[in-house]
């Protein structure tokens, strides 16, 4: 057919080990900052995937399940920046019905069998249940969808006025004003919607909200920011930069420099864990 045809190679084990991530999510990102590369290097205006219907169903129920707020109801966006997928309409059977009619061939990704990852287990023991049962499931599904994506648009920029209106930004911390959150319509809602950017968790949610009635000083952290109640204001701040939180130790025939300290040590056997001497000194099973 004479289309240019683009191979890359990736070592994803490393990478997934090196910042902390499953495989299936290494994979997905170093696939996209692949191809955000490549609509550089070759000019092109946009990525189009293969998603279909049935992905995005898998999607939605894996955001309800980890406790998603409305934005991950909304499943996959036929357009986001310079990604389109044009094929979120048609339901995995349509497409491979599409393929016989043409004399199509295509490969089937061998993991796809498993259930190994959790998306597939949601395929295989959720999707394909629901849709034995409601033969319809996959049409009603994408409908729903379709409108909670139209809800999802409206609700976005009603709570990003609120928050305009409530958040008074100094510097890099963001102060908003308890009296005021509460007086607002679904004030929780507002608070989860103002958090989860910043790393913070749906389960987390109920420790935020009783943040507001704890004393000052209380805080409550995510991974890249933190949240402390201040009299009447909750104050949101990125963490401080911190060094490597991974130390290899093979030996401990020098000392080990962490965090500008030094870590000393020795091997020892046996079951001895009396109490230790001093608050610097720990037992670790090797």
């Amino acid at each position: 057919m004479q289309v240019p045809f683009y191979l890359s190679a990736f070592n994803t084990t490393d990478y997934a080990v090196q910042h902390s991530l499953g495989i299936q999510e290494a994979a997905r990102q170093l696939r996209y900052n692949w191809f955000n590369t490549l609509l550089k290097t070759e000019a092109y205006s946009y990525v189009l995937t293969a998603h279909h219907a049935n992905d995005n169903v898998e999607t939605v129920l894996m955001h309800l399940f980890r406790g998603s707020g409305i934005k991950g109801l909304r499943g996959m966006l036929p357009k986001q920046g310079q990604v389109l997928r044009p094929l979120l309409h048609a339901s995995r059977a349509q497409i491979e019905a599409y393929a016989a009619q043409l004399q199509l061939s295509w490969v089937e990704d061998s993991s796809n069998a498993t259930d190994h990852y959790t998306r597939n287990l949601v395929r295989h023991k959720v999707v394909d249940a629901m849709i034995e049962v409601y033969p319809k499931a996959m049409e009603n599904f994408n409908h729903s969808v379709h409108l909670l994506r139209q809800a999802a648009g409206v609700y976005s920029t009603t709570v990003e006025t609120l928050l305009k209106k409530l958040v008074v930004i100094k510097a890099e911390e963001h102060h908003l004003p308890i009296l005021l959150l509460k007086k607002m319509p679904e004030p929780e809602a507002i608070l989860y919607e103002w958090l989860q950017p910043h790393g913070f968790l749906a389960s987390q949610m109920a420790q935020a909200w009783q943040l507001l009635d704890a004393q000052s000083g209380t805080t409550l952290l995510s991974p890249t920011h933190r949240i402390i109640k201040h009299r009447a204001w909750i104050i949101l701040a990125p963490l401080a930069p911190m060094q490597s939180q991974h130390l290899v130790i093979n030996n401990f025939d020098s000392p080990i420099l962490f965090q500008s300290q030094q870590l000393l040590g020795r091997f020892q056997t046996g079951n001895d864990t009396s109490i230790l001497p001093n608050k610097n000194m720990a037992f670790f099973d090797a």
